[in-house]
């Protein structure tokens, strides 16, 4: 059963935005893909009165490519992500785990920040996102900053967002020409919720030591999740099996995982090693391809 009453906010400026952020504050909402923003609405699970549609603002909506960057809009559709040729050849971890998030229907209305801001750490996209340093643009009326996704979320489905704040893009910091990603995901079926999943991004000097590591966990703890030991134990090596597996044992014992109805914690933790492995495989692959 849907709430009674519900008052429709179409601004289409950011000045008109704010105004109305500034206005309702924590009895407002903001709609854009609308993907989860109506479940969460036929089953009574937020009592806010107004909701506040960002489409209409066409500023919002874009992929852009600086010299040091990539921002996407926070009206981005995760459908325009796939489709976007650089967001498949820099950052493949994430086009990845966009294609195995849930259907066409949902990816065509679904957006990126939408899935940043519901802050599930079982978030396919939200664990690529980790490993490749991403940035969140929250803007105010009075203030507009840029925190490190890793600081964004606090627990599940909350983060540090205020009520008169909005993220406004994620920025992507652009590569280095031997860096190599891959994302690594344990469902039931290929675009369903993740049991677990993991994404790993390395960065590679010619002789194939590796000179950078990022590894990230998803659905093993209260939001996703960085496994910074297991990320140092692969500086100054090359990717061997032995380090492979002693990389991937060490990402396991950094997982905080829970049992629920999905899956016990004991069979998540193996499987974050088993991930972390296939994913570090995948990129030995990669590199040699290249």
């Amino acid at each position: 059963m849907f709430i009674n009453e519900i008052e429709y906010h179409n601004p289409t400026s950011v000045d008109a935005l704010l105004a109305c952020l500034d206005q309702y504050g924590e009895d407002g909402k903001l709609l854009a893909g609308g993907t989860d923003l109506i479940l969460q609405m036929k089953f009574k699970r937020w009592s806010q009165q107004h909701i506040i549609n960002v489409k209409s603002i066409p500023e919002l909506k874009k992929i852009e490519t600086s010299d040091s960057y990539l921002e996407i809009g926070c009206n981005t559709t995760l459908s325009e992500l796939l489709d976007h040729d650089g967001v498949k050849s820099l950052y493949p971890a994430l086009w990845q785990a966009i294609y195995e998030l849930a259907d066409r229907q949902i990816r065509n209305r679904g957006t990126l920040v939408g899935n940043v801001c519901n802050a599930s750490p079982a978030a396919d996209a939200n664990t690529a996102l980790l490993i490749y340093h991403s940035e969140v643009h929250i803007q105010s009326s009075a203030d507009s900053k840029i925190v490190p996704i890793s600081e964004f979320w606090l627990g599940p489905s909350k983060t540090i967002l205020k009520p008169n704040e909005f993220v406004r893009a994620i920025r992507l910091p652009l590569p280095g020409e031997r860096a190599f990603s891959s994302f690594q995901k344990l469902g039931r079926t290929y675009d369903d919720i993740a049991i677990i999943n993991a994404a790993v991004s390395v960065e590679l000097d010619e002789a194939g030591q590796c000179t950078g590591a990022r590894i990230a966990m998803g659905a093993v703890g209260p939001t996703t999740l960085q496994a910074p030991l297991a990320s140092a134990h692969l500086l100054g090596k090359r990717l061997d099996k032995t380090v492979i597996e002693e990389a991937a044992k060490m990402a396991s014992d950094e997982a905080s995982p829970i049992t629920d109805v999905r899956a016990s914690a004991t069979y998540r933790r193996k499987m974050v090693s088993v991930l972390v492995a296939r994913a570090l495989h995948d990129i030995v692959l990669r590199s040699e391809e290249n």
